[in-house]
């Protein structure tokens, strides 16, 4: 995927191609994307040079920093991580489906219709306990049925 096609107008670099994308420098293969993102201590654009040792092929940043690879310049670097991740990634949740069931009362009683249809379905992949468990098993899918 090029890099206009992950970030549309903002990319004058057209040709670029992309592999991947990181927010951490030791992280950067070639054709890695770096976001040089502001943290409490230290700052991503301190990297960046780094980053473009390790391969990577343009960076996203706050302000110039003319280094000589393309750069994407966004008010927010951080906030400009997820759309060109699923941009990248084909946008993966927009095929996802979940069901969530909140608030203080009910949540047992609400989460008996989904529970019944995925287990009607008898092949659709869900986060939830087993009757069984006491708990959900965090990073576990469960193939109800």
């Amino acid at each position: 995927m090029t890099l206009r096609e992950v970030f549309g107008a903002a990319a004058d670099a057209a040709d670029v191609e992309v592999a991947a994308l990181a927010y951490d420098n030791r992280r950067v293969t070639p054709g890695t994307v770096f976001f040089c993102v502001r943290g409490f201590t230290r700052d991503g654009h301190d990297f960046a040079a780094d980053a473009i040792a390790r391969g990577a092929v343009a960076l996203v940043v706050d302000h110039p920093l003319g280094l000589g690879v393309p750069e994407i310049l966004v008010d927010d670097v951080r906030r400009a991580m997820a759309p060109a991740a699923a941009r990248l990634h084909g946008d993966p949740t927009a095929t996802l489906r979940t069901i969530g069931i909140t608030g203080t009362n009910g949540k047992t009683t609400s989460a008996t219709a989904p529970r019944a249809m995925a287990s009607a379905a008898k092949s659709w992949p869900s986060r939830v306990k087993p009757r069984t468990q006491k708990k959900a098993v965090p990073g576990v899918t469960w193939r109800l049925s």
